[in-house]
């Protein structure tokens, strides 16, 4: 619309063309929002990357994130379709399943019914860890467990046999957790490689480290704060001697690894599914956590 040729604008003239103009420009928006919503699942799918944001009309885009969040496959799911599920959900992500080895995804904050909930120290399993594999003919294997990716305490002495540091000063240890991402499972160094009773399994980063980025708990709550993440980020803290290995039977007994329950229908499951107590895995930890 262009305005009026008069000038000056009398006040009239003035509000008459900035009403119509208003008018105009709710329309055309309101014809963008509606061509979004109707189209936005072929715009999503179109859209290439981790996570690309963007505007159509008033409608935020996200990407494949959108299509493939952090949940678990719809029941009855066969096999092959849990499969593709995961790695779906990696690749949106810039992950990928390990095509020589198997994959452990634990779901952070996501129960093995699906339910999402906050992260915290909790004295429960409370967490999902999915065994992702193929077999020799190339069919797919995938085996789901009750874990936690989190402590199952929220105090500790500083140092000692689990290395618990006070990294605020304040003269406690800050029990602590990795952060989501990518790491490789090794076996566990020493004591031939049981800790706690079984097999376990040492976390390194993927260039082998075994000196891995995580939060701490300096408020010793049982909660992970985003001003703790923050703050951890800052100084950044990290944790050693992390593992993968058994618990109690119901509950974890961990200051900053990856636990299972003792259970004979756990934990000895989960090391069959592994190959072997032997066998290298990949780990991705994905957050699904809700406040």
């Amino acid at each position: 619309m262009s305005p009026p040729n008069s000038s000056p604008l009398s006040p009239t003239d003035d509000l008459d063309y900035l009403d119509t103009l208003f008018q105009e420009t709710a329309a055309s928006m309101a014809a963008q929002r509606q061509f979004a919503q109707d189209h936005l699942g072929q715009i999503a799918v179109a859209v290439a990357g981790d996570i690309v944001k963007g505007v159509v009309g008033a409608i935020p885009i996200v990407g494949p994130r959108l299509l493939h969040p952090i949940e678990l496959p719809p029941k009855g799911a066969t096999q092959a379709e849990q499969y593709q599920h995961y790695k779906d959900m990696l690749e949106a992500r810039g992950y990928t399943l390990a095509a020589d080895k198997p994959t452990v995804v634990a779901l952070r904050g996501v129960d093995t019914k699906g339910q999402s909930h906050t992260t915290t120290s909790a004295t429960s399993y409370d967490e999902t860890l999915v065994m992702i594999s193929k077999d020799a003919k190339g069919e797919p294997h995938v085996t789901t467990f009750g874990g936690s990716t989190h402590p199952g305490q929220t105090t500790a002495a500083v140092g000692g046999t689990v290395g618990v540091p006070d990294v605020d000063g304040d003269g406690k240890a800050d029990v602590g957790m990795i952060n989501a991402g990518e790491y490789e499972l090794v076996k566990h160094a020493v004591n031939g490689g049981d800790h706690n009773g079984a097999a376990a399994w040492d976390v390194h980063t993927v260039g082998g480290s075994g000196v891995l980025p995580g939060v701490r708990d300096t408020n010793h709550d049982g909660v992970y704060s985003q001003a703790e993440k923050d703050a951890s980020a800052a100084r950044g803290d990290v944790l050693t001697g992390v593992m993968i290995h058994q618990g109690a039977a119901n509950a974890p007994q961990s200051a900053g690894c990856i636990n299972l329950s003792s259970s004979n229908s756990v934990y000895p499951e989960f090391i069959k599914s592994a190959g072997g107590a032997g066998n290298s895995m990949k780990l991705v930890i994905l957050d699904g956590s809700k406040p």
